[in-house]
């Protein structure tokens, strides 16, 4: 086993974010100013554009007022020319950021391996020019900078106009989305002019944030990235550059840092950075940067041990090393990043896990007069008062800050909403401005449906004031493993809908909601129409509380041993993959989340494992392979396990179908539910024959496989959300023979045959796969040392797979003799029928012959 950290497949993930970009139409957000021109979200779409017949050149984002005809115009491509006729208060001024715009539109139009007819002009009236004007020549970049345009095109001129040369960037893209190279006349042309076109974001700040900490992204791939923000006119690059996992910036300031990068290459330089602020900003788009402190800080411990907590997990105020660091690095990031916003995080700070537990921080506590939580808040105070009042920059928060502290919180600061929406409204009533990028919707690595995507509105339903909203956008945490996520993109690439906005909007409203609750209990697979049991029956099981950057999620597992003095917890891969910062257990708790008398916890660790080959095909059918994880729990001074491990099969035990099992966990009781008790609740099963339950699953084939897996359900119980990670057990009485299926549980122990991974959405009438634990005996005993397992053989009579294949071939069988059938009998009645009418056309052609017979 290994904790599994890599780089993504570069040329994979710039496509996908490409193809990603180019069909983000209906998601970027456009902002809102006072100072700036911008599009009233009370006015309606001004539009004569018909949609059951879209014209194929449309320009996306669909600008706010759009009307076009019914004309093809060519452009005379020999003397086509790019006439400014103003940038800003003279005619040729300085227009350096619109000479570079026009470079590039003209790589993206006109393409040399294209055949230009000899004479296109010869029988049609061609344009041969685009007049552009602008009116302020600036190219200082800011939230709130005019983005407005307008684009005339008829078969007289071609005429583009801008308040700024933001503007006049966006405009040039919604140009070049006209023009479209018709390979049969050999001709460019502009389809259904005349186009009049007038353009105004909504919202000032559209951003994709990307997070380079996860998974390195190399700088090529970030400028492609950008090239399909600037298509789709996203204006805010938000860079999350480091975090736990990473820290890959090499700071010129305070360089040691980046001994917290993956490698020797997965690096970047200062003048990497300040690259793509300038590849950016020719683009009109604004890099935001990301100093996510103080809880996302892990990676700074390699390199500064000294400004860390003794278990080096987070930075700490112990020593006063630490505000030195991120006031060099925030001085720093300044003056490579010129834009008046700077995001420092704040979220998912547990200081009851880090600080708490640490010596030398709860001295320095003591000694000032602070609990863990105001440690937080002397963390996020003074890093905000360094960019508002010795920088002049705005900062930006999470969510959490405004949560914990907003109330005495300075107006000058912007929070940053991604998982409770609520919180944007109260921040609003409070006169604060906000970003708004649900992670239900909008965090585009996640399983947001394409409807939740399309129709999530930053300033929510209803009719809102929505003027300190500044806008939003996707996020693109790139969690995944290679070659394995982006699961979002799927609805994002379906065609958009032509349905009711209301309607879909409503339905989309359910999809959030169903996320939402899915978020809550963790992406994983509570035991349906189980009953409700007592911990002391399952004392070797844990409650799991994983903690990662995007949500907190509930899992179990299971104590299989110790390691030392350390507890080592056995649970599910899926349950670990999201890069979990902090893991909890609880043994002997009655109910999810709050206490239990005589429970032994919360024990916290941040060490865990997954197991190499660990893979998740569940995208395609294809389950989950592999599925394990073991989690090192330190065992506080004082605290002690009353009970033994759970026993686990050696690797040569026979576990077949028809073998009595119980499930158990803490997950919801249906798929529905929002308001259950979480209460252990455990339900006795069969386990299944694998060749039906590939079948029975998807109702298609499912890459079972022996040695990986073992089915149960589908007799009126299954496992549901929050259950993973738990538990299949097998009881074994004492001295009683281990092929006895019928034994009931009077006197002996359980046996772990396998771990919950994955279910079809909770359906009682469906099986329900866990891996195998037999076949990662060995394995996992190189892990604990104290493992203890015992040799167990269970099956009914039979041969399952030979027994199944047989009917399900009778059936197929069966129904070929039915097709072949029913085909001969149609040809027997079609020829029948044929007869008939031949012999009707006789008797008319020839009526002596029937008046003779």
């Amino acid at each position: 086993m290994a904790l599994s950290t890599q780089r993504p497949h570069t040329l994979a993930l710039a496509l996908v974010l490409a193809l990603f970009l180019a069909l983000l139409r209906g998601v970027a957000v456009s902002g809102a100013n006072a100072q700036a021109r911008r599009r009233d979200p009370d006015r309606p779409l001004e539009t004569n554009v018909a949609w059951e017949a879209l014209p194929e050149n449309l320009p996306f984002p669909l600008p706010a007022h759009v009307m076009h005809g019914t004309k093809r115009v060519r452009l005379n491509t020999a003397t086509f020319t790019w006439d400014v006729e103003k940038c800003g208060k003279e005619k040729g001024g300085e227009c350096a950021l619109l000479k570079d715009a026009i470079g590039r539109i003209v790589n993206l139009i006109f393409s040399p391996s294209h055949k230009i007819a000899p004479s296109p002009c010869s029988d049609v009236a061609c344009l041969d020019a685009i007049k552009i004007t602008v009116q302020d020549a600036s190219s200082i970049q800011s939230l709130g900078v005019d983005e407005s345009y307008s684009l005339q095109v008829t078969d007289q001129a071609i005429q583009l106009e801008a308040a700024t040369m933001f503007g006049a960037i966006h405009g040039l893209e919604t140009f070049s989305q006209l023009v479209h190279y018709n390979a049969e006349m050999a001709v460019y042309e502009i389809a259904h002019a005349d186009w009049d076109i007038r353009d105004a974001p909504r919202f000032p700040h559209r951003e994709l944030l990307v997070d380079s900490s996860r998974h390195y992204i190399p700088i090529p791939t970030l400028r492609k990235i950008l090239d399909g923000m600037a298509h789709t006119k996203i204006n805010v690059l938000h860079w999350h550059l480091m975090d736990d996992q990473s820290f890959p910036w090499c700071s010129e300031s305070v360089p040691e840092l980046c001994k917290g990068a993956y490698n020797g290459q997965d690096k970047y330089t200062s003048g990497d950075l300040r690259s793509i602020v300038a590849y950016a900003h020719a683009r009109g788009i604004r890099v935001m940067p990301e100093l996510d402190i103080p809880g996302h800080s892990k990676s700074w411990c390699v390199g500064r041990p000294d400004i860390c907590t003794a278990r080096k997990e987070v930075i700490t105020l112990a020593g006063g090393g630490a505000q030195t660091v991120i006031s060099k690095l925030m001085a720093e990031i300044h003056d490579i990043f010129p834009d008046t916003l700077m995001h420092l995080g704040g979220d998912e700070v547990n200081w009851k896990t880090t600080w708490a537990k640490d010596p030398a921080t709860m001295k320095y506590a003591q000694d000032h007069h602070l609990d863990a939580k105001q440690l937080y808040l002397e963390f996020v105070k003074t890093a905000h008062a360094e960019a508002s009042d010795t920088l002049g920059v705005t900062p930006v928060s999470w969510e959490e800050v405004f949560v914990n502290f907003g109330q005495s919180w300075p107006k000058t600061s912007i929070f940053h909403y991604w998982l409770r929406s609520d919180q944007v409204f109260k921040a609003i009533g409070q006169g604060f401005n906000v970003l708004h990028s649900p992670v239900n919707s909008w965090y585009f690595d996640g399983q947001a449906s394409y409807k939740a995507t399309r129709f999530t509105d930053p300033c929510g339903k209803g009719t809102r004031d929505c003027s300190l909203v500044l806008g939003g956008g996707g996020a693109s945490r790139n969690r995944a493993r290679p070659g394995m996520g982006w699961r979002a993109l799927e609805p994002v690439a379906e065609a958009p809908a032509a349905a009711d906005a209301g309607a879909a909007a409503d339905d989309a409203g359910a999809a959030a909601k169903a996320a939402a609750m899915t978020a809550a209990a963790g992406s994983t697979a509570r035991v349906v129409n189980g009953v409700a049991s007592e911990t002391a029956d399952y004392p070797f099981l844990a409650s799991l509380v994983v903690t990662s950057s995007s949500q907190s999620s509930a899992c179990g597992g299971t104590y299989i041993g110790r390691d030392g003095d350390d507890v080592m917890v056995l649970t599910a891969a899926h349950c670990l993959a999201d890069s979990p910062s902090s893991i909890e257990a609880y043994f002997l708790r009655e109910t999810l989340f709050q206490s239990s008398v005589g429970e032994i916890g919360p024990l916290y660790s941040s060490q865990y494992y997954i197991h190499d080959g660990f893979v998740d095909y569940t995208d395609n059918n294809g389950g989950l392979q592999n599925d394990v994880g073991l989690v090192r729990f330190p065992l506080d001074a004082g605290t002690e396990l009353s009970f033994d491990p759970v026993l686990l099969p050696t690797a040569n035990s026979l576990i077949g179908y028809g073998v009595t099992a119980t499930m158990a966990g803490w997950g919801v009781l249906s798929p529905e539910s929002t308001t259950e008790s979480r209460s252990l609740y455990a339900a006795n099963t069969s386990t299944m024959c694998l060749a039906q339950c590939s079948h029975e699953f998807f109702r298609t084939s499912v890459d079972l496989r022996e040695d990986w897996h073992i089915c149960a359900g589908a007799d009126g119980v299954s496992i549901c959300y929050g259950d993973s990670g738990g538990p299949l057990l097998m009881y074994v009485q004492s001295g009683a023979d281990e092929s006895d299926t019928s034994a009931t549980a009077t006197s002996g122990s359980y046996v772990q045959i396998g771990i919950t991974s994955f279910s079809a959405d909770c359906d009682t009438s469906l099986p329900d796969v866990f891996t195998r634990v037999s076949t990662y005996e060995s394995l996992l005993r190189s892990q604990v040392p104290s493992l203890q397992s015992i040799q167990v053989s269970a099956n009914s009579e039979g041969h399952c797979d030979l027994t199944f294949k047989l009917a399900v071939s009778a059936v197929v069988l069966s129904l070929c003799v039915i097709v072949v059938a029913v085909v001969l009998y149609v040809r027997r009645a079609r020829r029948m029928r044929q007869k008939a009418r031949d012999q009707a056309k006789a008797l008319v052609a020839n009526p002596d012959a029937n008046a003779s017979v």
